[in-house]
C-alpha cells in the first residue's frame, strides 16, 4: 500500500516546490508559518497527502479532536499535504507542502515525499527552516542558505543570504536535500534565526524569509499585512521589557554584541522567558 494518496493530478510546468515542516526546525513557526502565509495569499489547490501512520508516534504527535455539546465533531491526525498553484502567465507554477517532521522511517517518508511531484519534472526544491539564536528582536533577522550545488551560490548572493557552516544533528531538511542531490534536482534550504527568548510565532522572521524567497520564485505579493504583524510583535516585546529589567539588559547586550560583532552567551533563565511568554499571550488576547 502506498504512503502517498493522490487526490487529483494537475498539469504543471516544471514547478518549484516550497516545503515547510513543523517540529525541530520550526523555531518561531518560521517554516510552517511562511508556507501557510503563501497558501493564504495564493489560494492553491490540495492534490495529495501522505498517510501519517508509518511515520509518527501518536503519543508524541497526538491527533486533535473537537467536541461540542458532547458530540465529537472533528478528529484529525498530523497532516502532510501538497498544494499546487498554476501561474496565470504559465511560467512559474508552484507546489507548496505543509507537513510535520517524521519521527520514524525517514527513508520511506522521503520516497513518498518526492513521489508526490517528481512526475511534474520540478525545477527546484526549496526547504524552509529556522532555529533559536542569540539575536535580538529589535534587529532585522538574518537568513542563511544551504545548497546542494556550489554553482548556485553566485546566483543566490544577490538575495542578501549568508551561507551556512554547520556540523551536528540535523533535521529532515538535510535528508531531503541529500536525496534531491542524488536525483539531480537543484535544492536550497533557507534558514532564519529567531530570538531564543521569544517563545512565540515570529512574523518578522517570516517576512525576512519571504523577502528572499519571492524574488527567487519570480512572484510578487503585497506583504504589508505581515510587516505590520512583525512591527506589532516588536512593540509588544518592547512593552514587556519595560517590566523586565533583567531581560531588557540582556537584549541590550545582544544588540551591542551585533554592533561589535561579538558572540553572546544565551540567557539561561526559564523564569524570565516564561514571564515574557505570559505577557505576550495576554497582549494578544487583549488585541483580539
Amino acid at each position: 500500500m502506498s504512503n502517498l494518496h493522490i487526490l487529483k493530478t494537475p498539469k504543471l510546468r516544471n514547478p518549484r516546490v516550497v516545503a515547510g515542516f513543523s517540529g525541530w526546525a520550526n523555531a518561531g513557526e518560521v517554516s510552517i508559518g511562511t508556507v501557510s502565509y503563501l497558501k493564504s495569499k495564493l489560494k492553491p489547490v490540495k492534490y495529495a497527502e501522505l498517510d501519517p501512520d508509518p511515520f509518527y508516534d501518536f503519543t508524541s504527535a497526538r491527533p486533535v479532536a473537537s467536541i461540542t455539546d458532547g458530540v465529537i465533531r472533528r478528529f484529525k491526525f498530523v497532516s502532510n499535504e501538497f498544494y499546487y498553484w498554476e501561474d496565470p502567465d504559465g511560467q512559474k507554477d508552484l507546489i507548496l507542502f505543509l507537513g510535520a517532521e517524521p519521527h520514524l522511517r525517514w527513508r520511506e517518508y522521503t520516497e513518498a515525499f518526492f513521489s508526490a511531484f517528481q512526475d511534474f519534472d520540478p525545477a527546484e526544491l526549496i526547504l524552509l527552516g529556522s532555529f533559536y539564536d542569540s539575536t535580538p528582536h529589535s534587529r532585522p533577522p538574518q537568513v542563511s542558505a544551504a545548497l546542494t550545488d556550489s554553482g548556485m551560490r553566485a546566483t543566490l548572493e544577490e538575495y542578501d543570504l549568508q551561507f551556512t557552516d554547520y556540523q551536528g544533528p540535523t533535521s529532515i531538511h538535510s535528508m531531503l536535500e541529500h536525496t534531491a542531490q542524488e536525483m539531480g534536482l537543484p535544492s536550497i534550504s533557507l534558514w532564519s534565526g529567531t530570538p531564543h527568548y521569544l517563545p512565540t510565532a515570529n512574523p518578522k522572521a517570516w517576512l525576512a524569509v519571504l523577502e528572499r524567497l519571492l524574488p527567487m520564485l519570480g512572484i510578487q505579493l503585497d506583504l504589508q499585512d505581515l510587516k505590520r504583524k512583525g512591527e506589532r510583535l516588536v512593540q509588544q516585546v518592547n512593552q514587556a521589557l519595560v517590566q523586565n529589567p533583567k531581560l531588557r539588559q540582556y537584549v541590550r547586550q545582544l544588540e551591542k554584541a551585533i554592533e561589535e560583532q561579538e558572540e553572546q552567551e544565551p540567557l539561561r533563565s526559564d523564569e524570565i522567558i516564561k514571564s515574557l511568554e505570559e505577557f505576550l499571550k495576554r497582549k494578544q488576547r487583549e488585541d483580539s
